[in-house]
């Protein structure tokens, strides 16, 4: 009898680890393409719509790229000075004219459009200037068509400066648009894992990473990179010249999970996974 229960309980012991295993091992798969899935929801929202032409692409490496990510947009409703935009409050009563996910700060480029003085599209630009310095406005806009007198008084808006002179005509109810330098890659953690990271630069200096997805793979590892981005012109044919990042037409980028970590039941071996796609540039023009 002691016999039998010591063999029965020895199956009994390794169906339950080997069950145990099973569940953690199910447990890390699930997790680690929930993390793939993130970045790639993340990530090509903010690239696809990068104009390198007009120079959004700053910089481009294997391990990161940096880049002018959209910030917010607005209608220029006033102008006291060359150097000077004011916007229309963000929480208009009636109509939305100014928003953003962020508030803009020093640092971030405001794009003006100005349209030429051809009924085509030909001389149309977007004028870019660099924001120095971002004030609230009480009553912003005095006598503007864009504001509801009565409904919007009160509500602040904001006086962009901005550090070169913008054209004398056409500004007025002018489209403008934001962006910020922002930077995609892998950085280690205080934990000594590796993360895909998202920094911004704000007020001449780029503030702390923050940690979006993983952990993922340490950059080169027999051969495999955590995360790895490539860039291709419009043939196909790989550029990897940050001079040459105006011709970007594509940007791949290849993701793969960390498999150093530690199970829950020794032995237990960690999944490992890894995704790649290709993200096709919509504004090359």
């Amino acid at each position: 009898s002691l016999a039998l229960l010591a063999v029965v309980g020895t199956v009994v012991v390794n169906i339950t680890l080997g069950q145990e295993r099973l569940y953690q091992r199910l447990q890390l798969q699930t997790q680690a393409r929930h993390e793939l899935r993130s970045a790639l929801a993340l990530i090509p929202v903010d690239l696809r719509g990068v104009a390198p032409a007009a120079g959004d692409l700053e910089e481009i490496a294997e391990q990161f790229v940096e880049f002018r990510a959209p910030l917010g947009t607005g209608v220029v409703c006033a102008r006291p000075s060359s150097l000077t935009i004011d916007l229309p409050p963000a929480n208009q009563a009636r109509d939305v004219l100014t928003t953003w996910s962020s508030a803009p700060r020093a640092g971030d480029t405001a794009w003006v459009f100005s349209e030429g003085a051809s009924d085509g599209a030909e001389d149309d630009r977007w004028d870019a200037r660099r924001i120095i310095e971002v004030m609230p406005l009480d009553a912003p806009c005095p006598g503007s068509p864009f504001l509801d007198p009565v409904r919007d008084a009160g509500r602040p808006g904001t006086r962009l400066l901005v550090d070169q002179a913008l054209p004398d005509s056409g500004l007025l109810g002018a489209p403008l648009r934001l962006t910020r330098s922002t930077r995609y890659g892998l950085e280690r953690q205080p934990s000594g894992r590796w993360y895909l990271s998202r920094r911004e630069y704000v007020e001449g200096a780029w503030q702390a990473s923050a940690a979006v997805s993983g952990p993922f793979a340490a950059p080169v590892r027999d051969g495999v990179a955590g995360v790895r981005f490539a860039y291709f012109d419009s043939l196909g044919t790989p550029i990897t010249d940050r001079s040459a990042a105006h011709r970007v037409a594509r940007i791949d980028l290849a993701i793969a999970t960390d498999a150093t970590g530690r199970g829950l039941v020794a032995g237990a071996p960690i999944p490992t996974d890894s995704i790649a796609f290709r993200m096709a540039l919509r504004n090359r023009q």
